[in-house]
């Protein structure tokens, strides 16, 4: 199942200390590429928001924005009473210490219950780790079934670029019978034309003419192409990021049209090999959409 590079997810959460939401756009890139929005005093949660997002997107250029109210400004305390208690036996033994008079006011406790206290060794973030992974995962579930849908849409005009590209090579291969032949007289017309002095029924300038004219053959590019058209319906069947893949096939598909025009010289061929080019840039544009 094809997926499109360009979705959208969101989400949001709550609990008592704090409430957020999680967004998740991404665009097309060639490679996976990160850019995450986050508060400034929540170090490392970028890259945990990372690791979660290198589950569900292999390609593509992923933004992620998390918003954070802290909810406890608006109660004016602090909930952890425990990390208010250890600060103000911190300040307590170091006044004893230095000999300074401490008497805690209200603004001191104040101050104490509206600062975040964070640890050092546990990040305050880290205390709504659960909260903020099943809020990033359900945007990344939205994110996914909006990018699959718009794959399905892209699968479809895929096969029907390539069953136009189908039609079109088998008409050329339909002037195959006629291609050597046509080259084989048309060499020996223009020998004819030049006055030289050869004698046109001798086998060694007939084998000579026989073989010039067997180099426009294109039997082999057809079946080459058969077999990268065989690779791309196969594709089109696979769950995994197979963009790059398409992205190859095309190409190989282009280098053998373009090999058909040069080989073949011949009207006919070089109208449908242009008409084929022309699909396969349609699809190659198509491509760069898919993960």
């Amino acid at each position: 199942m094809l997926k499109s590079m360009t979705g959208f997810g969101r989400s949001v959460f709550e609990n008592e200390n704090i409430e957020g939401s999680i967004e998740v756009s991404t665009v097309n890139k060639r490679n996976f590429d990160l850019f995450v929005s986050a508060p400034k005093d929540w170090v490392g949660v970028d890259q945990f928001l990372g690791k979660i997002a290198r589950q569900f997107i292999q390609r593509g250029r992923v933004s992620i924005s998390l918003r954070i109210k802290d909810k406890r400004s608006d109660k004016g305390f602090c909930s952890d009473t425990t990390k208010m208690s250890a600060a103000l036996k911190n300040l307590r033994e170091f006044s004893e210490k230095e000999n300074i008079e401490f008497k805690p006011d209200a603004e001191l406790l104040f101050r104490l219950a509206v600062s975040k206290l964070d640890s050092d060794e546990i990040p305050y973030w880290k205390l709504f780790e659960t909260d903020i992974q099943k809020a990033l995962e359900e945007a990344m579930v939205a994110l996914n079934n909006m990018r699959v849908a718009e794959g399905e849409v892209l699968t479809a005009e895929l096969k029907g670029f390539l069953g136009q590209l189908k039609d079109k090579v088998d008409e050329i291969k339909g002037f195959i019978p006629n291609v050597v032949p046509q080259h084989r007289g048309k060499l020996l017309e223009r020998l004819k034309q030049a006055h030289l002095d050869l004698d046109l029924n001798d086998e060694r300038i007939l084998k000579e003419i026989a073989l010039f004219a067997d180099r426009c053959d294109i039997s082999e590019e057809i079946t080459r192409l058969h077999s990268h058209f065989k690779q791309l319906d196969e594709s089109f069947k696979e769950d995994e990021a197979i963009g790059r893949k398409l992205e190859f096939i095309i190409q190989e598909i282009n280098r053998e049209i373009n090999t058909t025009g040069s080989k073949a010289n011949a009207y006919d061929i070089s109208e449908r090999v242009i008409q084929c080019k022309n699909l396969l840039e349609s699809m190659r544009e198509q491509v760069l959409n898919i993960e």
